[in-house]
């Protein structure tokens, strides 16, 4: 059935090719998880617009990566580094950050205001339904 494996590259934000992964039913979450469970970084990585939901990406390594408008409700990015990433209006309800590190990351821009999410690396914390 190799007529049904799709092959999906994971670009940075300047069009760079970071990984590439093919197989059966592929999809930018099943990419992602692939990359993250091999150890491989995706610095700067633009996941806008990508259905991250549920994942497990516990240790993701993504400084200055774009998630903007992602759906990562559920997701696990604990342990992980996505410093000075942009997670303007992501769905993050019940995703786990703890111990990740995500200094410099922010949720919102107002002209040239940025609202952070924190200005440190988390500890265990809850708050809005995100697990710190």
């Amino acid at each position: 059935m190799s007529e049904d494996k799709i092959t999906i590259q994971i670009k940075d934000t300047a069009g760079k090719v970071l990984f590439t992964h093919t197989c059966e039913y592929n999809t930018v979450g099943a990419t992602v998880s692939y990359a993250v469970s091999h150890g491989v970084a995706l610095p700067k990585a633009n996941l806008a617009n990508a259905n991250l939901q549920g994942l497990n990406l516990m240790r993701l390594n993504a400084n200055g990566a774009t998630f903007e408008n992602a759906l990562m409700n559920g997701t696990s990015i604990q342990s992980g580094s996505v410093k000075d990433a942009n997670f303007i209006n992501t769905d993050m309800r019940h995703t786990n950050i703890s111990n990740a590190d995500i200094t410099g990351s922010y949720t919102a821009k107002t002209g040239n205001v940025l609202t952070y999410l924190l200005d440190r690396p988390v500890d265990l914390i809850r708050f809005a339904g995100m697990i710190y």
